[in-house]
């Protein structure tokens, strides 16, 4: 269930109709600290990637009310996943990766809002985590290893469209993450790969 707080903050800031979006629930602080060992101020939105399996089975990550300072890397936080979690793709309810036209975007709440307008989006947890992983065994993975097992399928016929954040920039870390993936789904058959980038929104 979703607090009051929090479907307002969804439906005014990120444009998402709480009554469809049965892949988000409200966590308290102690839900965020058993489940991800952080202790926080306030709660957070928990983004339920498989929403029809217990909590404590789930793929989870919380966009937190107030974003913590991680003490290992020093970083603020937004958003934390549980340690250990592998990394997903976040498939909105009512989307199939069958799709004729699709956009891999990063971000959940770009995808849902997106979705429940009737634009087919699936989203990334960060620009780079369309990969499973860096390392096995003490070896670097390749891109077509490291890939996500959802995205590893064929997609002959589809069209593809990357999209990145407004601020993507070509000194941003992040600048190569979608010409990389987009390599690697042409290798597994898409009809055309796109890569976009949002709008800037006002300030």
């Amino acid at each position: 269930m979703l607090s009051e707080a929090h479907k307002t903050k969804l439906a005014t800031i990120y444009g998402i109709d709480t009554k469809k979006a049965s892949q988000l629930v409200s966590l308290s602080p102690l839900d965020i600290e058993t489940r991800f060992g952080f202790q926080v101020e306030g709660g957070g939105i928990g983004i339920l990637y498989n929403p029809t399996a217990p909590l404590v089975e789930q793929t989870l990550r919380v966009r937190l009310d107030n974003p913590v300072k991680n003490p290992q890397t020093g970083k603020t936080a937004k958003y934390l996943s549980p340690s250990g979690q592998q990394n997903r793709l976040f498939v909105p309810e009512g989307v199939t990766l069958q799709e004729n036209r699709l956009i891999i975007t990063e971000g959940e709440f770009k995808a849902l809002a997106a979705t429940q307008r009737g634009i087919p989006c699936v989203a990334l947890s960060g620009v780079w985590n369309w990969k499973v992983g860096g390392f096995i065994a003490g070896w670097k993975l390749s891109d077509r290893d490291s890939l996500l097992p959802e995205l590893k399928r064929d997609w002959c016929g589809q069209t593809l469209i990357l999209l990145y954040d407004s601020d993507i920039t070509p000194q941003h870390t992040g600048w190569t993450a979608f010409p990389r993936l987009a390599e690697q789904l042409y290798v597994l058959g898409a009809d055309s790969v796109k890569i976009v980038t949002l709008p800037g929104g006002a300030p």
